[in-house]
């Protein structure tokens, strides 16, 4: 789920997505923040153009898609597998 952070103070924290795994025996478990690079540089607001809109899964990647580029994370430990720049 592709999600942007504010504080309590309603700075801005953090900008990525974070996935979940689902199952009746465990409930709903956080299994990985999934870091934005460009977030990293943002100390007072998100920006649009490159936040994470959707994430998509196939086989044993997922892969995030913004309006500048899409990257792509191992299921199995989560790191980044790639990186297309689309501007």
């Amino acid at each position: 789920m592709p999600v942007t952070i504010q504080n309590h103070e309603l700075d801005f924290d953090y900008q990525g997505a974070l996935l979940y795994e689902m199952t009746p025996e465990k409930g709903i478990v956080l299994k990985s923040k999934l870091p934005d690079e460009a977030s990293k540089d943002k100390e007072y607001y998100e920006q649009g153009e490159d936040q994470i809109q959707r994430l998509i899964y196939i086989d044993d990647l997922v892969y995030a898609v913004s309006n500048l580029s899409i990257t792509s994370y191992s299921l199995e430990d989560f790191k980044k597998t790639d990186s297309v720049d689309l501007n």
